[in-house]
């Protein structure tokens, strides 16, 4: 099922990476910057026992994101929302449903 875009009631900051170069196949960026204007989302607590299998102690938070499909995110960029920079898990795309949905923890 298609997201509906009256569930988009947040604005996330998708960051990658610039100045991006391969060194014996591993790429490699000096900063992450924002990659174009920031994108309505969904974000939800995550919850339920795989949140709690799931948590550790480098891990303050983690929520569960839904919105459009966007070329710019891919599993090495990293969110930026309320002032605080998460990292990608479980990224799941669909160009032709535009939609994607992935995880986003908080690292300490």
């Amino acid at each position: 099922m298609a997201h509906s875009k009256g569930l988009y009631d947040e604005k996330i900051t998708i960051l990658n990476r610039k100045d991006v170069t391969t060194e014996h196949g591993a790429k490699k960026g000096t900063d992450y910057v924002p990659d174009g204007n920031p994108v309505w989302a969904s974000v939800d607590y995550l919850r339920g026992r795989r949140a709690m299998m799931e948590a550790s102690v480098d891990v303050l938070d983690a929520y569960l994101v839904k919105t459009a499909y966007h070329e710019r995110l891919n599993e090495h960029s990293r969110i930026l929302w309320h002032g605080n920079t998460y990292y990608i898990v479980n990224l799941k795309m669909n160009k032709k449903r535009n939609e994607a949905q992935f995880e986003m923890h908080q690292q300490a």
